[in-house]
């Protein structure tokens, strides 16, 4: 499912790292006339439930008090970050329906410098940078047997941070939501193969 953005060239959303099952890096060497992929890819695949209930929980945390490099200008400016989620996955129905849920949130607090030349360096400062992220994720995956395979999935990703127009104090509130459905079916028939997928996607 392509969760590109077609306007900056990046990603629309992001998915909690502990709900990755797999994921695979594509290199290409196509030249720039050839859209969107010409430096590469990333395909992740996504966990999913199993027979047996299984989550994991984990939290960091990291403050400018415990070393790390200096901020431009030489300052020592306060920065805490945290960032904990966790997960969890199980059976609704053994052998053949299953669920996966996962959540992640990050949380900074930190002060961004402004800096001028001589002799506009008496308006040296900062502005408080707060920067918010949530990623959520929620599966369920059904087993239709004869090797058929059927799933939903839906995701949430969310950011908000103070964002700067590239010169001094001024600053702007930057927020980004994206939501994710998706559906997919994978099958085989004799030695083939076959995965559909559907998506929609809404990028605000």
């Amino acid at each position: 499912i392509d969760i590109s953005d077609e306007t900056v060239g990046t990603t629309t959303s992001k998915i909690p790292a502990s709900a990755f099952a797999e994921f695979q890096l594509s290199q290409s060497s196509l030249d720039l006339s050839k859209d969107l992929t010409s430096s590469g890819a990333v395909n992740v695949t996504t966990k999913s439930g199993t027979n047996s209930l299984h989550g994991d929980a984990f939290g960091f945390f990291r403050d400018a008090g415990v070393g790390g490099a200096s901020s431009p200008g030489g300052a020592n400016l306060p920065t805490q970050r945290s960032q904990f989620g966790g997960s969890v996955g199980g059976p609704v129905i053994k052998d053949k329906l299953f669920f996966f849920a996962d959540g992640e949130r990050t949380k900074q607090d930190s002060l961004a410098p402004v800096l001028f030349s001589n002799p506009f360096d008496v308006l040296n400062g900062g502005f408080s940078q707060g920067f918010r992220e949530s990623n959520l994720l929620g599966k369920v995956d059904y087993n239709l047997g004869r090797n058929a395979h059927l799933f939903y999935r839906y995701t949430y990703f969310a950011n908000a941070l103070p964002a700067s127009f590239g010169f001094g104090y001024s600053v702007y509130a930057n927020k980004d939501y994206t939501r994710v459905h998706a559906v997919g079916l994978d099958f085989n028939t004799g030695s083939f193969t076959h995965s559909i997928r559907f998506s929609y996607l809404k990028f605000q």
